[in-house]
């Protein structure tokens, strides 16, 4: 009842019909509906012509295939930064009705304490930990890979556990949203952070990012 009397709906994330339930769908639908974007790459990155990058691409081009059907005109404005994303939002088929020009939002979420309203979804167990390790003068390392369809699973955990245990330093991984469920066994130094939990608050408790093209590196900086 609340959200079919709402005026606006401000979100940043595909609220088509194919995302969202129909019944949740047609209760908004006489909204005004403003989109800020949670973040996406300004531009391309160069690839080499090998197979594994082939295979990559060949699995991202079947993915934005899929996305057509969840991304129509339901949007009435985009706020963004289009002076280099604009392009790159059209091609991910994003159509509303007006895109409007704005600066790249910037988070008063990072910082060292927060209210409990700040942390409702929020991992607490890994934000007591690493809040600990960082009193006691220990490294936290952040990994937050974007959307990589699974291809973080070339990744070899144990070394890189081993590799940790030598240093006493402990890496934290944030899947993307849209990956599929991860659970990693038999790791004493390597945890995943709730995957549907909200990063930014724990920022501030990390000393080292590592990422890839993931817009998280504008706002670790």
């Amino acid at each position: 009842d609340i959200l079919s009397e709402t005026m606006y709906l401000i979100f940043d994330r595909d609220i088509s019909k194919a995302d969202i339930k129909n019944e949740l769908y047609y209760a908004i639908k006489n909204s005004i509906k403003i989109q800020l974007w949670h973040g996406r790459q300004a531009r391309s990155h160069p690839f080499k012509n090998d197979k594994v990058t082939n295979n990559i691409l060949n699995k991202k081009y079947k993915f934005l295939k899929l996305r057509k059907e969840h991304r129509g005109n339901d949007i009435d404005y985009f706020l963004g930064d289009f002076k280099h994303e604009k392009k790159n939002l059209i091609n991910h088929y994003f159509n509303p009705k007006k895109f409007i020009t704005a600066p790249r939002a910037q988070y008063s979420n990072i910082k060292k304490l927060h209210t409990k309203s700040e942390l409702i979804n929020v991992d607490k167990i890994i934000l007591n930990k690493i809040k600990n390790r960082k009193r006691a003068n220990l490294r936290n390392i952040l990994y937050v890979p974007t959307n990589s369809h699974g291809e973080f699973k070339m990744l070899n955990f144990k070394y890189w556990d081993n590799q940790l245990k030598q240093t006493g330093d402990k890496l934290f991984i944030k899947f993307h949203i849209d990956e599929k469920k991860i659970v990693l066994r038999n790791l004493k130094n390597i945890h995943v952070i709730s995957q549907n939990s909200d990063v930014v608050p724990l920022l501030w408790h990390f000393d080292l990012l590592i990422t890839d093209n993931s817009s998280i590196n504008y706002d670790f900086l």
